[in-house]
C-alpha cells in the first residue's frame, strides 16, 4: 500500500512537471503567434506601399509619354508656323526642321 501511495505521488508529480511544461509550451507558442501576427502586417503594409508606389511609377512613366508626344507636336507645330512665317527656301527650311528635332529630343530625354 506504501508503495502504491509513493507511486501515486510519483505519478502525481510527473503530471504537475508535464502539466507545467504543456502551460510553458502553450504559453510560447501564443507570443509566436502574436509575433508572427505582427509581422504578417507589416508585410502587408509593405505590400500595399509597394503596389501603391509601382502605381505612383506607371502614373509618372504615362505622364512622360504624354508630355513627350505633346514636345513632338509642339516641335512639329513650330515647325508648320515657321514655314508660313519666313517663306524661306527648302534648304533653310531643312535646317530649322533638324535644329527644332535635336531640340525636341534633348527636351524629350
Amino acid at each position: 500500500m506504501k508503495r502504491l501511495t509513493l507511486r501515486l505521488e510519483q505519478t502525481a508529480h510527473t503530471v504537475q512537471l508535464k502539466r507545467s511544461a504543456l502551460e510553458t509550451e502553450i504559453t510560447e507558442t501564443q507570443a509566436a503567434q502574436i509575433e508572427l501576427d505582427k509581422t504578417a502586417g507589416e508585410y502587408h503594409k509593405l505590400h500595399t506601399e509597394r503596389q501603391q508606389l509601382i502605381r505612383q511609377w506607371d502614373e509618372a512613366k504615362q505622364t512622360m509619354q504624354k508630355r513627350d508626344v505633346s514636345i513632338a507636336q509642339a516641335g512639329e507645330k513650330l515647325l508648320q508656323l515657321m514655314v508660313l512665317f519666313f517663306h524661306t527656301s527648302i534648304e533653310s527650311l531643312l535646317l530649322c526642321y533638324y535644329r527644332i528635332t535635336i531640340i525636341v529630343l534633348r527636351v524629350c530625354v
